[in-house]
């Protein structure tokens, strides 16, 4: 093998190794989320679900396109995590939001 093919390899495989290392995983995303709008009130569980079945709850399923579309919750919209921060959401300040 010559010398030109294998700095092209040893290349490659760096930027491999590379994107690997310093790509964030989904859930990460969703901690750095969580720790950036820490203000944001809670709730419970019990009280989001007695608003869903009001219908007064917007769901957020964060999961990438693939995975929402094979499997997510009634009535829920996609926002994948790694671009939520991004998008903006055209809904009443006081609206219940539950992301997951």
């Amino acid at each position: 093998m010559s010398t030109k093919h294998m700095i092209v390899i040893i290349g490659l495989i760096v930027v491999l190794f590379s994107s690997l290392c310093l790509a964030e995983t989904a859930e990460e995303q969703r901690r750095r989320l969580a720790l950036k709008y820490v203000d944001i009130p809670k709730i419970t569980a019990r009280k989001a679900y007695a608003l869903f079945q009001q219908g007064k709850l917007l769901i957020v399923d964060t999961h990438r396109a693939g995975r929402f579309k094979s499997q997510h919750c009634s009535g829920a919209i996609n926002i994948p995590v790694d671009i939520v921060d991004r998008v903006k959401l055209t809904v009443k300040k006081d609206t219940p939001m539950a992301l997951y």
